[in-house]
């Protein structure tokens, strides 16, 4: 019987209560402003450079994660692998407690993602300041001797909206993506760029 169905006549999909929305420039800017302030007021916070670093580039999470010094060259970073939950599947068909592990590949397993993105001169600040705080670490962003999480990421990033009076629902490192990726099209960076980023 579905097929006696005309789809089309059904334009309407249902909202995803828990897709991520981008920040608008005033949102961003903002945001920027509240956590540079919290570093001149004394308070440095590994997540603070993190999300202030990834609102200059389009990196996912994991690419995030596992960026090291040596990806870096004078305004740009080489992303080559990213950190990943992997989980074993049991005998009994149920999957272990996942762990995280830094693999050399990225989302899609494709030579594509193997990427140079330039960043502006702003970071320059961010990843001196990375670099005082953590002056022996492999990874650019370590907490405490480890690879920062995803989710400490996220509850520090709503943590930092409330804060400077945005709204944090729907708000994740998602959200900086889809930002950064929207202010480059405003901007008029050519599409083909956008999506080689």
């Amino acid at each position: 019987p579905i097929r006696e169905i005309d789809m089309r006549q059904f334009p309407l999909k249902p909202v995803n209560s828990k897709k991520e929305k981008a920040f608008n420039s005033e949102e961003r800017a903002k945001l920027l402003n509240y956590m540079k302030n919290k570093e001149e007021q004394g308070i440095d916070e590994m997540y603070s450079l993190a999300i202030q670093f990834d609102f200059y580039v389009t990196l996912r999470i994991g690419e995030l994660r596992a960026l090291k010094w040596e990806n870096l060259r004078e305004n740009e970073v080489y992303v080559e692998g990213q950190v990943v939950l992997s989980n074993e599947l049991l005998d009994d068909g149920t999957f272990s407690t996942g762990s995280y592990e830094n693999v050399d590949h990225v989302k899609g397993n494709t030579d594509a993602g193997f990427r140079w993105v330039q960043f502006p001169s702003a970071v320059k600040r961010i990843l001196e300041r990375a670099r005082e705080i953590n002056p022996d670490g492999e990874y650019i962003f370590m907490y405490k001797g480890k690879q920062l999480y995803t989710q400490t990421f996220n509850e520090h990033l709503k943590k930092y909206c409330e804060e400077a009076g945005i709204d944090p629902k729907g708000r994740g490192s998602h959200s900086i993506r889809f930002t950064v990726a929207s202010i480059l099209y405003l901007n008029g960076t050519p599409i083909q760029v956008i999506q080689r980023r």
